[in-house]
């Protein structure tokens, strides 16, 4: 068998894409080629828009908490 990626002799195989892969493209601490072991580890590209925080709109109306009927009469 030889490296899918170099091309080198190997007989070691990713656990994730089972692909045959050198010494020098393998990740021992996880099984996995380095290509799998970067796609892991690698950071989404997110959408500024769909990352935006929800905030509450400028015109919401304020309510008072409710006050107990013995004291409603005295107010």
């Amino acid at each position: 068998m030889v490296c899918y990626i170099c091309g080198m002799p190997s007989v070691l195989k990713c656990r994730e894409c089972g692909k045959p892969v050198c010494g020098y493209h393998y990740d021992y601490s996880d099984g996995k080629c380095t290509v799998c072991h970067d796609k892991q580890f690698a950071k989404p590209e997110t959408d500024l828009a769909a990352a935006a925080v929800e905030t509450k709109p400028a015109n919401v109306v304020e309510t008072k908490p409710m006050l107990p009927k013995s004291r409603k009469d005295r107010v």
